[in-house]
């Protein structure tokens, strides 16, 4: 009776493989049939803006298939915990104090940084920001752009316009994400873990 037992769900097990290749394989030939002709754009600078979409397929000017192979660069949203000094690295995600601004910059130069995104292979760039950084007025620290001295003076939002323009110059696409409305870590019960807070309006 085992044996009879253990045999059936063998036998059930093969079936539903066998019919999980089969629904495997159709869909494979679908979208093989549904791909474009004509071929995927391979790197960062090889792609013609505007990107638009064709059916499931993001295509670039050109009509060619462009495959986000995205990195995210953190920091405009800000990185504060919410208590104590915000001055104070310790009170930040990660003990990093970001000034409002993509991380990093006080460390490498924003052409070493993009040269690193082109060798692992990455075409396109995650941005989160929030609406708070959009109006802060108050220039960043020298030190917090200590490898970039080109960015002195400037507000968060200038330095990350500038951030934008390094990107899109050296031939990345940038996804622009309105992460958070205030510039601290998100999300607790801050304000920041929905977009319909009391921080936020519908209109």
């Amino acid at each position: 009776m085992h044996r009879n037992r253990h045999r059936s769900l063998a036998l059930a097990a093969c079936a539903a493989v066998a019919a999980l290749t089969g629904s495997l394989l159709s869909t494979t030939r679908a979208d093989a049939a549904a791909t474009p002709a004509t071929p995927a754009a391979p790197s960062a600078v090889s792609w013609a803006a505007p990107l638009s979409t064709s059916g499931r397929w993001i295509i670039d000017a050109d009509g060619r298939r462009f495959k986000l192979r995205s990195a995210n660069w953190a920091g405009a949203q800000g990185t504060w915990n919410g208590s104590g000094d915000i001055a104070d690295p310790a009170n930040h995600h990660s003990g990093e104090n970001a000034n409002g601004m993509p991380l990093g910059l006080d460390r490498a130069s924003l052409p070493s940084i993009l040269a690193g995104f082109h060798a692992v292979g990455v075409n396109s760039i995650r941005l989160p920001f929030s609406n708070e950084m959009v109006h802060a007025s108050a220039p960043v620290p020298d030190t917090a752009v200590a490898a970039n001295p080109e960015l002195r003076g400037k507000t968060p939002l200038q330095v990350f316009d500038a951030v934008v323009a390094a990107l899109t110059a050296d031939g990345f696409a940038v996804v622009l994400n309105n992460h958070t409305g205030t510039t601290r870590w998100c999300c607790g019960l801050d304000g920041n873990e929905r977009w319909n807070t009391s921080r936020g309006t519908t209109d």
